[in-house]
């Protein structure tokens, strides 16, 4: 297996988790 493709999907699951968490945050500040 490529040892570049997995880094990158490391990498985006990490931007992803980052990013819902944001969305969390946001969406506890709007209510």
């Amino acid at each position: 297996m490529n040892y570049q493709l997995l880094e990158d999907i490391e990498s985006e699951l990490k931007w992803q988790q980052s990013l819902s968490n944001e969305d969390m945050e946001l969406g506890a500040f709007s209510t």
